[in-house]
Order: structure tokens, then C-alpha cells, then sequence
């Protein structure tokens, strides 16, 4: 019985540390998740951060002075996104400074919205890499840097904690199942030995009955006798297995009146 206690206060107290694992790796995720990251390069040559950059070209430039007359060099801006495909970096946008104001006459894969010699676009979705814009100006525009911001987000089942974790749930439920498993082999055992044990005492007191009906004049002293060595041997704080052995052999302590004779064991006068 102690055992048992003290396997179920260590499945809990194990569960409850499996819990508070994944609880503070969700927050830790969470917290990582929600920090934003500002890279800013210099130049369109400089070297990638943590696996991004973007490099624009120019695929169509003309003069046009019809429509904006005050920015006639029309040009087709595309863009492409470089980012580590293993890194998860969400909610991004970029910002390019050209030398030089800039018209947006339209865009695709995202929203452009122009101020001053600034640029920012935000892609319509996450896992746009490729954008650009028709944009005019009072000459070809020159990309002098830009600017990425995002969130690098964290997945719990991508860190070596959750495997950890994992693991350890796993093991977790595989020592329930198993404690299960013995705790109904147990019982069944237990149920089967407190069965034989129920025809043992009942083949005992029916082996006392006929012990007592050999002599009547000492008729249900083997029952007094085994309870009473029974309470000794409890109140001695003698182990069950104990008890037992001395329940059985008190009750069967008159067994050998059954092949005494009638004659000698009823005998009213004194033996010879």
C-alpha cells in the first residue's frame, strides 16, 4: 500500500513538471515570437542577415510624360525575397530608399505605399517572395538600401526541449499504463486469493466441527482457541503471513482426537 502511495505521488508529481515544461516552453515561444527584428543593409550588395536580403533589377524602363508629366522615367521594378527556407519569419515588410522620390502607377504581391525617397511594401501573403511595382520618377531609380522587419517565429515542436518533453510524456504514460496493467493483475490475485482463502477457512472450520464432534465435551473450543491466539498474535504486531499460520495450526492443534477411539477418548473413568 505504501508503495502504491508513493508511485502515485510520483506519477503526479512527474505529470505536473511535464505540464509546467510545456507551459513555460509555450510562453518562452510566445515571447521569442512577438519580439520584432530590424535588419538594415547599407547597400543592395550587402551581405545577407540571418539569411535574408532581396535584390531588385530593373526588367523595363521608358519615358513617358503623358500621365506624370512631372516624373516622366517610367521603369518596372521586380524585387525578390532571399530568406532561409528552414527560418520561419512572419509578418514581415521592407522599406527600400531609392535616390530619389518615387510615383507608384501600380503593384503586384503586395501593397506599395511610397513617402519622400521611401518605399514600403507589405506582401499579401506570408510566403511571398517575389514582388515589384511600375514606378516613375524624374530619372531611373537607384536602390541605396532597405530595410527588413519581421518576427522570426518559434515553434515548440521545433525545439530540443519539446522533444525532451515529448520523451518524457511518452515514458510518463508508458509507466501508467504499465502500473495499470499490474494494478489489475494485482487485484485479480488478490480477488482469487481472498476466494481460496474464504474455502480454506470454511474447509477449517468444517475440519474443526468434525474435530468437536468427536468429543462434545470440549465442542467449539478450537474456535476459542484460534481466536484467541489469533488476538496474541495480533496485538504482538506479528506480520499477516504469521497470523495465518497460527489461525490454521490453532484450529487444527485437536486434530488427532479423530483416531483416538471412542472408548478411550469418552472414557468416563481414569485412563490406564
Amino acid at each position: 500500500m505504501q508503495k502504491n502511495r508513493f508511485f502515485l505521488r510520483a506519477i503526479l508529481i512527474s505529470l505536473l513538471c511535464i505540464i509546467l515544461g510545456y507551459s513555460g516552453l509555450y510562453v518562452y515561444c510566445r515571447t521569442v515570437s512577438s519580439k520584432q527584428h530590424i535588419y538594415y543593409f547599407e547597400s543592395p550588395e550587402a551581405a545577407p542577415q540571418n539569411g535574408l536580403s532581396l535584390t531588385l533589377t530593373i526588367s523595363k524602363e521608358w519615358y513617358d510624360g503623358t500621365f506624370h508629366p512631372e516624373a516622366p522615367m517610367g521603369a518596372q521594378y521586380d524585387i525578390v525575397m532571399q530568406m532561409d527556407p528552414k527560418a520561419k519569419f512572419d509578418h514581415w515588410t521592407v522599406a527600400l530608399e531609392f535616390n530619389g522620390e518615387a510615383y507608384i502607377d501600380s503593384a503586384w504581391n503586395g501593397t506599395l505605399t511610397s513617402e519622400n525617397c521611401i518605399v514600403r511594401f507589405a506582401p499579401d501573403e506570408m510566403d511571398t517572395r517575389t514582388f515589384g511595382a511600375v514606378m516613375y520618377a524624374n530619372q531611373i531609380l537607384q536602390l541605396k538600401g532597405y530595410t527588413i522587419s519581421g518576427y522570426h517565429i518559434t515553434h515548440m515542436r521545433d525545439t530540443q526541449v519539446f522533444a525532451v518533453l515529448f520523451v518524457a510524456a511518452l515514458a510518463w504514460l508508458v509507466a501508467v499504463c504499465a502500473h495499470i496493467a499490474v494494478y489489475l493483475r494485482t487485484q485479480s490475485y488478490i480477488k482469487r486469493q481472498t476466494l481460496d482463502m474464504k474455502i480454506i477457512n470454511q474447509a477449517m472450520d468444517t475440519f474443526a466441527s468434525f474435530i468437536d464432534a468427536k468429543d462434545s465435551y470440549t465442542k467449539g473450543h478450537s474456535q476459542r482457541v484460534s481466536a484467541y491466539s489469533v488476538e496474541i498474535a495480533f496485538r504482538m504486531k506479528l506480520d499477516s503471513e504469521e497470523i495465518s499460520h497460527i489461525f490454521y495450526t490453532s484450529m487444527l492443534h485437536d486434530c488427532g482426537k479423530i483416531g483416538i477411539s471412542d472408548a478411550v477418548l469418552k472414557k468416563n473413568s481414569e485412563l490406564t
